[in-house]
């Protein structure tokens, strides 16, 4: 026994480092991987894309599979396409780093998809494996920036008046200015005036529509959209009647000039008023 070493053969007070590999000579510390993104934020339709770059300090001597999982509110071959991942889902994916490798990058290429919609995330977060830890920075959030203008939209009323009993009807048409690639729902309006609904007049091509409010929608590459209202006859003698469609707030557009459209509804009824005559006979007496 060596005099010198304590009884249980044990170094009191040494202490050792779970990072140090003592199986490999020299001692090599396991590697510790971080991940960056730059840039921060893109254009959807821009040319520039998200790289994400995962970096590896210590050991390189092996290959590394780093793993990590998929977050954000932008959806994989959706909003985004990726290139240099060894494997990639809409959940969770994985990068190889070769032996003598100290980083690689993941790139993020934003779908355009001329829609309106709201900016858009995509967070890679790195998760534990084998053969490395997680360092810091562990997480790196993208943000894919909408470059779609809403269009803007109007409304006016031709003919301005019709006879209750006509054949024009007021048709009110609705216009948008900007991008008119995709469809658009649910462009919305409130309805007022004096002249009542199924009263006064019965109305089409709107999408829907109450003695209150309405709303019409906008097929694929069309710049314009009508509603039709058509007086209904009534035989009553009454005042002029006034239909208004007044564009209100809603997704995927702004309100432009003019927002309000008023159709007039003229009473073609007429008062008959009985003509009274008097005669006296003989005339003298």
């Amino acid at each position: 026994m060596n005099p010198l070493l304590p009884s249980n053969d044990r170094f009191e007070g040494f202490e050792t480092n779970s990072s140090v590999n003592l199986t490999t000579s020299p001692f090599t510390t396991t590697p510790s991987v971080a991940i960056t993104v730059s840039p921060i934020n893109v254009s959807e339709s821009g040319n520039v894309n998200l790289v994400y770059n995962i970096t590896r300090t210590g050991d390189t001597t092996s290959s590394l599979n780093v793993r990590f999982t998929v977050r954000g509110t932008a959806r994989f071959n959706q909003d985004y396409t990726q290139t240099g991942a060894n494997f990639f889902s809409s959940l969770q994916g994985s990068l190889n780093l070769a032996s003598g490798v100290t980083s690689a990058t993941i790139i993020l290429d934003p779908i355009a998809d001329n829609q309106v919609e709201f900016d858009e995330t995509a967070i890679l977060t790195l998760i534990n494996g084998t053969g490395y830890t997680v360092g810091n920075p562990s997480s790196a959030t993208g943000t894919i920036l909408n470059d779609t203008v809403a269009p803007s939209i109007s409304v006016v009323v031709s003919p301005g008046s019709v006879q209750e009993n006509g054949a024009p009807n007021l048709v009110y048409t609705f216009s948008r200015t900007g991008n008119n690639t995709n469809g658009l729902s649910g462009v919305l309006f409130s309805v007022s005036g004096d002249a009542g609904f199924n009263q006064d007049y019965t109305v089409s091509g709107a999408n829907q529509f109450s003695n209150t409010s309405g709303s019409v929608n906008f097929a694929p590459n069309s710049s314009t959209a009508t509603v039709t209202i058509n007086p209904t006859a009534d035989n009553q003698v009454e005042f002029d009647e006034t239909a208004i469609l007044t564009l209100t707030n809603g997704t995927g557009y702004t309100v432009g000039n003019p927002n309000s459209a008023t159709g007039t509804i003229l009473n073609d009824d007429v008062v008959v008023v009985p003509s009274i005559s008097v005669a006296v006979s003989p005339s003298s007496v």
